[in-house]
């Protein structure tokens, strides 16, 4: 709880006046207007502006329930979870029953990986007001992933009863009876615009992919499952599938990288860069330059897997020539609108690198940005790039990160639930020794978010020996 100031500290309103010669006996109508200072700053999306104004007003009235609350909501905007949640806590101490800080303590305890205690809070929640449907949808949602898939559903159908139009509730019940197997009766539950003239197996593979993005394993893995009943030929529906069932294949198909890449080269870039936070290609020439130094003489780069040119855009300012393959057309497209490639050829990476050893296919750099997290053995890439980099040259590449040794069974790689490969640093030095290369660096860095979580990697760089 924040303390009243004394009569002769300086007043909380932020006058610059002693407390006594201020707001002394018009605490609740000075804490009234900075609340709704504060109120005004979190609509308009300045969290740290509202977190000092809602202190100054819980200075002056520390028995303000929403002021409590709404500290909370600017301190987790800000990322001062621990803050946030006393604040909420406080404001339960002040009133048990005000049921806005029981939902967002347990919104900010689902944030933290806290599932049961936040399950708690929204029991509470529909306790003191059954008709609170966020709540019921958010506990839905936590006994989806704790395996209570009949109570999902329940949980599910009752929100929509509450709220027949709303989409999150049917994804809890369609969840749950996905999970247990009713795969037409989820389907039913979900026909979105354009989606219920599709073939079922593609109409299952979508569902199974909207789960996956949601974090509900199960309901993923039946609708995906059932998908590949119908088209066991589907490389999509078939990489993701092993992803969730822990299998650990070699490499991505190529169908399924030339697919996933051609249907998001429209809104690539604003989904990578703008929602999950990727700067890598700007580490990446960032790191080349602090080794290297300003090139004397601008650089022959090759961009593996250049995609809509994202490295391109970071490195031609430094490059003398410019050459990007990447497997998926439309992203060739994208890569060629920014008119900074000097040459872009549509083919995966064993091809473009086997057909690039003419006598001036020679290069100084070579990038690849999430390139090799679509390869899970490298065994086959890294001495084809060795023989294209001149002596001296640097191959930059970014890789998620596996998890010690000790928890992955010593695996050199491993393909993860999201369908994308993690590699062990240890195999990393390994590969560079074999194959010609000196180590200059190998950094944990932060390749993206994934579901609001950081996800880690390796940012490297090899020079040719």
């Amino acid at each position: 709880m924040i303390e009243k100031p004394g009569r002769n500290s300086p007043c909380p309103c932020g006058s610059n006046r002693k407390y006594k010669q201020c707001c002394l006996g018009r605490e609740a109508e000075m804490a009234a207007r900075c609340h709704e200072a504060a109120l005004a700053q979190l609509a308009q999306g300045h969290p740290e502006v509202a977190v000092p104004a809602l202190r100054q007003a819980l200075a002056l009235d520390g028995k303000m329930v929403r002021a409590h609350n709404n500290l909370g909501i600017a301190l987790g905007q800000v990322g001062l979870l621990d803050e946030a949640e006393a604040a909420y806590r406080d404001a339960l101490r002040l009133d048990g029953r005000y049921t806005p800080a029981h939902h967002n303590l347990g919104e900010l305890l689902q944030r933290r990986g806290r599932q049961e205690e936040a399950r708690r809070c929204f029991e509470r929640v529909l306790q003191i007001d059954p008709a609170l449907n966020r709540s019921r949808i958010n506990l839905g949602n936590i006994r989806l992933r704790s395996g209570q898939f009949a109570e999902a559903v329940e949980d599910g159908r009752e929100a929509l009863r509450l709220e027949p139009e709303s989409a999150e509730a049917s994804m809890v019940c369609a969840g749950g009876l996905a999970a247990t197997g009713d795969i037409a009766a989820a389907l039913e539950l979900w026909p979105e615009s354009g989606e219920s003239d599709l073939p079922t197996y593609q109409r299952c593979a979508l569902l199974g992919a909207r789960f996956m993005n949601s974090g509900l394993l199960e309901p993923a893995r039946q609708c995906l499952e059932a998908a590949l009943r119908e088209e066991p030929g589907d490389v999509m529906t078939g990489h993701l599938l092993a992803a969730l069932r822990g299998d650990n294949p070699e490499q991505a198909a190529d169908g399924y990288v030339r697919q996933l890449f051609d249907a998001g080269a429209a809104t690539f870039d604003f989904e990578l860069v703008s929602k999950l936070g990727y700067a890598i290609p700007r580490e990446m020439v960032e790191a080349l330059c602090a080794f290297a130094g300003a090139p004397a003489q601008p650089w022959s780069v090759l961009d593996l897997g250049c995609g809509t040119g994202l490295v391109g855009m970071e490195i031609a300012r430094h490059s003398r020539s410019l050459v990007g393959i990447d497997i998926a057309p439309k992203m060739i497209e994208c890569a060629r609108s920014r008119k900074v490639y000097t040459d872009l050829r549509c083919a995966d990476l064993i091809k473009g690198l086997s057909g690039d050893h003419s006598q001036d296919a020679r290069y100084d750099v070579v990038t690849a940005a999430d390139v090799f997290v679509y390869v899970g053995k490298l065994d086959g890439i890294i001495p084809e790039i060795r023989s294209l980099l001149n002596v001296g040259g640097m191959l930059a590449f970014s890789v998620e990160a596996m998890q010690d040794a000790a928890d992955t069974g010593a695996e050199d790689y491993r393909l993860g639930i999201w369908g994308r490969y993690a590699h062990s640093a240890d195999y990393l030095q390994r590969l560079a020794i074999q194959h010609g290369f000196a180590v200059v660096s190998l950094r944990k860095t932060r390749i993206r978010f994934e579901s609001g979580a950081p996800v880690a990697g390796w940012l490297t760089l090899w020079q040719a020996r």
